[in-house]
């Protein structure tokens, strides 16, 4: 809802998290292990910066990520 609020909404958007669904399936359902690796391999998150820089992450995708977390 807050990315057609913002008028910014992008398919990616819908679909950001469906990467640790399988991941959990593939570590046996570790949960620390899914979550530190999507933090830093999918640039809706800050900590992907450290690796790609500022100007990499998507910005408008953390607002919509940040929003949403308590779904996901």
């Amino acid at each position: 809802m807050t990315a057609l609020l913002c008028r910014c909404w992008k398919l990616p958007f819908f679909l950001h998290n469906v990467d640790k669904l399988f991941l959990l399936w593939r570590w046996k359902g570790n949960y620390d292990k899914t979550n530190n690796w999507h933090i830093m391999h999918n640039k809706h998150h800050l900590q992907y910066a450290i690796r790609k820089g500022p100007y990499a992450v998507d910005y408008d995708a953390f607002v919509i990520d940040a929003n949403c977390i308590h779904y996901t």
